[in-house]
């Protein structure tokens, strides 16, 4: 399946499409393999996060949030191998730092113009993605 080791942020980065990349990169792998490479993901995500403090651990959740942020208005492909790749590598992430007594609180002030699906937000237009990465 390969390697699936990062610096933690490049597990998503918007700058780079990680995301997005990362996911198509498990769409074209049958079950079995994608289960692994999510087992490597989060192992990968869990030794990322092992290499900071705390303090930047948090500052790396902010960059996690605005980039996740970022995508989920960007976001191209939605399927399983979208939710499993946020699941191994974003809701391990927060989840750990939960583990550790924190817990992020994101507020977005948007202000949409135009006709109403374009006041919803990302929340409203992707329950199931602002559901899968717990940090919302």
């Amino acid at each position: 399946m390969g390697d699936w080791d990062f610096h933690l942020a490049d597990y998503w980065d918007q700058r780079t499409d990680a995301v997005n990349r990362h996911a198509r990169r498990l769409a074209q792998v049958g079950n079995i393999e994608r289960i692994a490479a999510c087992k490597q993901i989060q192992a990968g995500v869990l030794r990322g996060m092992d290499r900071f403090a705390d303090l930047e651990l948090l500052k790396a959740a902010v960059c996690m949030v605005d980039d996740l942020y970022e995508f989920v208005n960007d976001i191209v492909i939605m399927d399983n191998a979208l939710l499993d790749y946020l699941a191994a590598s974003c809701l391990t992430f927060t989840t750990a730092l939960r583990e550790r007594g924190y817990v992020i609180h994101y507020v977005d002030e948007n202000r949409f113009s135009g006709i109403d699906f374009i006041k919803l937000g990302p929340c409203d237009l992707f329950p199931q993605e602002s559901q899968t990465l717990a940090c919302l």
